[in-house]
């Protein structure tokens, strides 16, 4: 199954806020390029960039291309979310992925994007 972590619940299991997660070593984890921007750009201690770095080099990034763009566009016309919201969306929808957010405004246009969601803080 794959997996497509948003910023905000990577940040969550990082601080040890996140509740467990339903992956298991089959599983495969994806972060979208703007989820590296984000984390990279969070004001974080040395402790928490060292495992930011661990994440970044063991999770498989997905990188912006024309299909993307196209459906990250699609998304922000038709369903109102920021750009990096629809771009995580996007993403979690091309790449048939469960994404795990606790982002509400993701969540409630969830269902009619035919979306899957794990929050982590449910």
């Amino acid at each position: 199954m794959n997996y497509l972590f948003d910023t905000n619940a990577l940040i969550y299991l990082l601080k040890g806020k996140s509740k467990q997660l339903p992956i298991t070593d089959e599983d495969n984890i994806l972060i979208s390029f703007i989820t590296k921007i984000e984390l990279l750009s969070h004001n974080s201690s040395s402790e928490e960039k060292k495992n930011i770095n661990k994440i970044l080099d063991n999770y498989n990034m997905i990188l912006i291309d024309d299909d993307l763009i196209n459906r990250t566009v699609d998304i922000r016309k038709n369903f109102g979310l920021k750009l990096p919201d629809s771009i995580i969306a996007a993403t979690a929808l091309r790449e048939n992925a469960t994404l795990i957010t606790s982002d509400s405004q993701i969540i409630k246009k969830a269902p009619d994007m035919s979306m899957l969601i794990f929050n982590p803080l449910d």
